[in-house]
């Protein structure tokens, strides 16, 4: 399993929950920059993936830890305000970011389940940032 074959993973999953939360035109992908400034990709997994709704402001972030030698299924889940500094863009963005554990021989199902739960409530655009606090803080120990 390589670095492109995990970032599909996660494409494929958050795909599937916007297609399921009928949002699938409202998000786009790459709004983090993911490249030194040669243009060679970083590949270090943050973020592996990432999303973004410009028109409802939020956006996520999936961070995936270089696989270790502990198959732990480790993961968290936080809100985050950041902000988009480009030329096109100069505004505040909620962020939900979740990190989990790579694994040399397999991905991350365990946590994928996990963290697609949280990105279908965060998807659905009546949900705001403090509700998703809220929610996060209910079931995620940190």
């Amino acid at each position: 399993m390589n670095y492109e074959d995990e970032v599909q993973f996660w494409q494929k999953l958050c795909h599937q929950v916007l297609i399921d939360n009928f949002q699938a035109l409202e998000w786009n992908e790459n709004w983090l920059n993911k490249n030194y400034a040669d243009g060679t990709p970083m590949q270090d997994g943050n973020p592996i993936f990432d999303l973004i709704n410009r028109s409802h402001r939020r956006a996520v972030r999936i961070i995936q830890n270089s696989p270790g030698k502990v198959s732990v299924d480790e993961y968290t889940l936080w809100m985050n305000k950041t902000f988009i500094n480009d030329s096109e863009h100069d505004e505040e963005v909620e962020e939900m970011v979740f990190v989990c554990n790579g694994y040399k021989d397999k991905f991350p199902e365990h946590s994928a389940r996990f963290f697609a739960g949280f990105f279908k409530i965060w998807s659905n655009p009546q949900v705001d940032y403090e509700e998703m606090e809220r929610i996060i803080a209910t079931h995620v120990e940190n």
